[in-house]
């Protein structure tokens, strides 16, 4: 000390690391209020607040992995779908789409983690969603198809029909054409 080459010991800072859920907290108020329009916005907090952080939330971001996320992915399938205020109870599960968006929202936001420094990479990128059921969907029999087309007196509708039997385009494709 009478040398003046005693330092005191510096104060070590503990590092404190954050959740799944103080992160989307983070991520909804630095990066969605600047590049979410409103609906998104609504939308994305409720998929947050509902499907995310009551299942991985309290799981610590930098230890979240592929695996925890291919499971949860798995465990949302059979989830129960959460009413909103106004929706109509259907008790059904939650729905493959509904759980495609949670899987870009979360890939998203760890893209975001990256950027941040708070993350070496995203386990999002790599995580596989599980198959989705597959739909079965009602397409007319031939004779079905010979039947409508002889009741159609509307050439326009008549056109629409065959496109449609024809190049099995949808009622949208269908009606975005433009002839010149």
């Amino acid at each position: 000390r009478q040398r003046g080459t005693l330092k005191p010991p510096a104060k070590v800072k503990k590092a404190r690391y954050m959740t799944v859920s103080e992160y989307l907290d983070e991520y909804v108020t630095r990066y969605g209020t600047l590049h979410w329009g409103d609906s998104y916005y609504s939308v994305s907090v409720h998929r947050i607040n509902d499907y995310i952080k009551p299942y991985i939330g309290n799981l610590l971001l930098k230890d979240l992995t592929t695996r925890e996320l291919d499971d949860y992915y798995a465990t949302l399938l059979e989830a129960p779908a959460v009413v909103l205020p106004g929706h109509k109870d259907t008790t059904k599960t939650v729905s493959y789409s509904v759980i495609e968006k949670i899987a870009g929202l979360i890939r998203s936001a760890l893209s975001q983690a990256i950027k941040w420094g708070y993350i070496p990479f995203n386990p999002a990128n790599a995580a596989t969603l599980p198959k989705g059921p597959a739909k079965k969907r009602d397409v007319w029999t031939p004779e079905e198809a010979k039947t409508a087309l002889s009741a159609c007196e509307d050439l326009n509708l008549k056109v629409g029909i065959l496109l449609a039997i024809g190049c099995s385009l949808r009622v949208g494709e269908i009606l975005g054409l433009q002839w010149d």
